[in-house]
């Protein structure tokens, strides 16, 4: 009996160190998992912000083009991400009809291969106005090789196309002030003739720079076009200071922006940015500022574009106009009747005073006069004195 006592309390002891065993291995597995659950929601808050901070509407379309809306549809075509996926208002059925078949015959290349594609089209907004659309795709496959679908966002573009009208309409003007003006600015002429060509060479569509920055403007996240843009590596950009980047002269406006972006204000601007090679180039800087519950700025994302060509050809149309008018003020004329003396020959001016001919023609005219003296006043004047009577015989001779 003793025996059989000390086996079973023997057994007791096993098992109970086994149970302990056992937790303390589940407790461990259940700690990693809180940890790892943990990691999973920041990183979900991370990318969740990003998303909703694009100034666009990013997407998921599936192998047979109907589309998932993450965020932002509103923003670019006035429905809500629940409406869109609405199989009455899907996203292929806002596309334009003049472009839709344009749109699907490329779009048919990236279902192919992996590929990303921007596509440019014209789309009917809620409100029933149309929107020009900037669409940057790009395809994924399953694990079989065949088509899945594509991943995007899209931008709405239409103050762009807006802009790049408004610029063409401005150019055609100028054309035709210049040739209205080709027969009294001759020599202005060509110079204007070169200008409106540069002006007709304009670049009408440059994909933008995204920069994620944190309360004083630390760069926290870069794309690919702005790091192409300023010509800097990825980790010569990231953890530096974005004031770092600009141009001496526009180092006050950039503070002046950041004390705005702290006040909860946000406004488009222009600076210039000093590219690796220490060239210097116009931005506009488009920000989306971020803000904790109460009110304190922590960043946010900006888009910026490059717009040194049209800075550049402002510069040139200004100079332009500069050498037109000092053409204009050169270009003198007479016309009209002029009042002049039958027997004098003066001309009187519009004050009612006699002038000189050569002095009136002078002050009205480009023209310059050397004096001489004609054979009839030359005879007039000299023509009783020997020295001038020898002269024209020896003239007489001579023929």
């Amino acid at each position: 009996f003793l025996e059989v006592k000390m086996i079973f309390s023997l057994k007791m002891t096993v098992w109970s160190l086994s149970f302990s065993f056992v937790g303390a291995i589940i407790g461990l597995l259940y700690g990693n998992v809180k940890q790892t659950i943990a990691a999973l929601k920041i990183s979900e808050k991370k990318y969740h912000d990003v998303f909703y901070n694009i100034p666009g509407m990013v997407y998921r379309g599936k192998h047979d083009w109907s589309t998932e809306i993450i965020v932002n549809s509103e923003m670019v075509c006035g429905y809500l991400p629940n409406e869109v996926e609405d199989k009455k208002i899907d996203w292929p059925n806002l596309i334009h009809p003049d472009d839709k078949q344009k749109v699907f015959k490329e779009a048919a290349r990236i279902t192919e291969k992996v590929l990303s594609i921007t596509q440019e089209y014209r789309i009917l907004a809620k409100d029933g106005s149309t929107q020009w659309v900037s669409d940057h795709k790009t395809s994924f496959f399953k694990p079989d090789g065949s088509f899945a679908g594509v991943d995007g966002i899209v931008y709405n573009i239409t103050e762009k196309k807006r802009l790049e009208e408004e610029l063409k309409s401005y150019s055609d003007h100028l054309s035709n002030l210049v040739e209205k003006r080709t027969s009294e600015i001759k020599k202005a002429h060509q110079s204007l003739r070169e200008s409106e060509i540069k002006y007709r060479g304009l670049v009408t569509t440059m994909p933008e720079g995204l920069v994620e920055v944190d309360s004083d403007w630390r760069i926290q996240f870069i794309n690919d076009r702005f790091i192409t843009m300023l010509g800097y590596s990825h980790d010569e950009l990231i953890g530096k200071l974005f004031q770092d980047f600009i141009d001496q002269e526009s180092s006050q406006e950039a503070q002046n922006q950041l004390s705005l972006r702290r006040q909860g204000k946000s406004s488009s601007y222009e600076i210039q940015m000093v590219r690796s090679d220490g060239s210097k180039i116009f931005v506009l800087c488009s920000p989306n500022p971020s803000y904790d519950s109460e009110g304190q700025y922590l960043g946010g994302l900006g888009v910026i574009s490059d717009i040194t060509e049209i800075k550049l050809r402002e510069k040139d149309r200004e100079e332009l106009v500069e050498k037109l008018q000092t053409a204009l003020k050169n270009i003198k004329t007479l016309q009209g009747l002029i009042p002049i003396c039958s027997s004098c020959k003066k001309i009187r001016d519009d004050q009612g005073y006699w002038n000189i001919l050569e002095s009136y023609i002078q002050k009205n005219s480009d023209a310059q006069f050397s004096h001489s003296i004609c054979p009839e006043c030359s005879d007039k004047v000299y023509g009783n004195e020997d020295w001038y009577i020898e002269m024209k015989n020896e003239k007489k001779q001579k023929k």
